[in-house]
């Protein structure tokens, strides 16, 4: 990044930034994924020169995903094999350029009014949190195995000495990542204007302006699907997973941010200090806060799309810093002891106030297990 000034009353900053974020690779390859496009579901698993990394797979959940030959009844693929990356299995994409652009313009030379312009895109990576907990879940390196008590002629079928039946079946919570994963990245613009009344004051409008592109979501690849010629309800993955919710995340949601933002701003004069603001926005997007919120609906993600819940359309802020003028040299006791100074002279007195509208209501439902 380099500032540059052609002329006296106007001044640039150009910059480039590159970042490349890979997902981490795991020294046993035990990463798994639940791949949608494997037709009724199942799992790819990170391996090296092609080859499963079955060593390392859990005894305990092969056993439960194992017919009585041995062979697997989900099926479990290398990731390599379906257009996962190899070892990280999530390809996060390199094309990761990130110019910078600032323009500085006093159009008068002479300090009284000066525009502001600058634009850049930044980038951020999935959250680690967010892809252990996705690829280091799935079988066959994990599984829970549930196990009910139940008593039979006064003796309990789970003891202290034996607290895991041998009837016990495995349940699978599969969760998937999109194989293209893209970082998201955000479009930052903004134009503001400023004029100076006097010395001390400044007031300032401004446009700020702000694009997100494939931020995170996530879908429910098992949601249950109504025919439009017989109304039968159905589910694409439940021969082998049942009405479990599926959840796989995206890099395809999208936002954008405008905003008004009208200033005022008082510096030190007179004991006081004031800055005063009204912001009036509007934001727009197919998912908000939550990235693990599971979306509507697979079929038509649209739905989703609408204002953001993050967002309100007005908000006003002012505060000030007021130095009382009391104590030497100042309006009040002006003559007063230094002893007399040190205790009463030196006092501020400062506040904040803050009003904004509510934000904007997202219903949403608990459960997508069934109709």
């Amino acid at each position: 990044e380099d500032t540059w000034r052609p002329a006296r009353n106007l001044t640039l900053d150009l910059g480039l930034r590159y970042e490349l974020s890979p997902s981490p690779v795991e020294a046993k390859n035990r990463l798994a994924l639940f791949d949608p496009d494997i037709p009724g579901g199942g799992f790819v698993v990170a391996c090296s020169n092609g080859q499963l990394p079955t060593d390392q797979f859990l005894p305990s959940v092969v056993s439960k995903l194992t017919n009585a030959s041995g062979a697997f009844t989900v099926p479990i693929a290398c990731g390599s094999s379906v257009g996962y990356n190899a070892r990280n299995l999530v390809n996060t994409g390199k094309n990761n350029w990130g110019p910078r652009v600032g323009i500085i313009w006093d159009p008068s030379g002479k300090g009284t009014y000066s525009l502001h312009m600058g634009y850049g895109i930044v980038y951020s990576r999935y959250p680690i949190q967010y892809f252990l907990q996705t690829a280091l879940v799935n079988p066959p390196f994990a599984g829970t195995f549930p196990h009910a008590q139940s008593i039979l002629a006064g003796q309990p079928a789970l003891t202290l000495s034996a607290p895991y039946g041998g009837t016990g079946k495995v349940t699978i919570s599969p969760v998937g990542i999109q194989k293209n994963f893209s970082l998201q990245n955000d479009q930052e613009w903004n134009l503001t204007l400023e004029r100076s009344i006097h010395t001390n004051n400044v007031v300032s409008l401004a446009y700020v302006g702000n694009k997100g592109t494939h931020l995170f979501n996530s879908f429910n690849a098992n949601q249950p699907e109504v025919s439009t010629t017989t109304g039968a309800v159905s589910q694409p993955d439940s021969g082998l997973f049942g009405t479990t919710s599926i959840p796989v995340r995206y890099s395809d949601a999208n936002s954008i941010y405008n905003a008004m933002i009208l200033e005022f701003r008082r510096r030190a004069a007179r004991g006081l200090n004031l800055q005063a603001n009204w912001t009036w926005a509007k934001a727009i997007d197919d998912e908000s806060t939550n990235v693990q919120t599971v979306n509507l609906d697979v079929l038509d993600p649209k739905l989703d799309r609408g204002n953001s819940n993050y967002a309100r359309r007005n908000a006003i802020n002012v505060n000030g810093i007021y130095e009382l003028p009391v104590g030497r040299g100042q309006t009040f006791g002006t003559n007063m002891p230094r002893w007399a100074d040190g205790i009463a002279g030196g006092w501020m007195v400062s506040g904040i106030w803050h009003w904004t509208t509510g934000l904007f209501l997202t219903p949403s439902n608990t459960s997508e297990g069934g109709l």
